[in-house]
């Protein structure tokens, strides 16, 4: 254990600057962000946000139909045949069956 100086603190119990560090070093324990979001200053916001989400394929998506999009599987099919997509994200795939769904019908 490492013994206390005379700025390690007071009676108080405050904890004390860490003395470890060199002067003009950065504290490497929080991570850097940019200000669009508090994504990683290291990767655009695009593309971090593409790392989180998974993509589906589209006999996955329509197989969770009922369940997650309250509609029949062959709507999820038709709306993302008709958007040509055989992946997607289940949020673009959301957006995708709700603009299916919204489409009005040619007479």
């Amino acid at each position: 254990m490492a013994a206390r100086t005379a700025n390690s603190g007071g009676a108080d119990n405050t904890p004390a600057e860490p003395q470890d560090a060199p002067q003009g070093a950065e504290n490497t324990n929080t991570p850097s962000t940019s200000t669009s979001g508090g994504q990683p200053a290291s990767l655009p916001a695009d593309k971090a946000k593409k790392a989180v989400e998974s993509e589906y394929s589209a006999v996955d998506l329509a197989a969770a139909a009922r369940q997650r999009f309250g509609v029949p599987p062959e709507v999820v099919s038709a709306a993302l045949k008709q958007a040509g997509k055989k992946k997607t994200t289940f949020a673009d795939a959301q957006r995708i069956v709700k603009a299916f769904m919204e489409r009005r019908v040619k007479r």
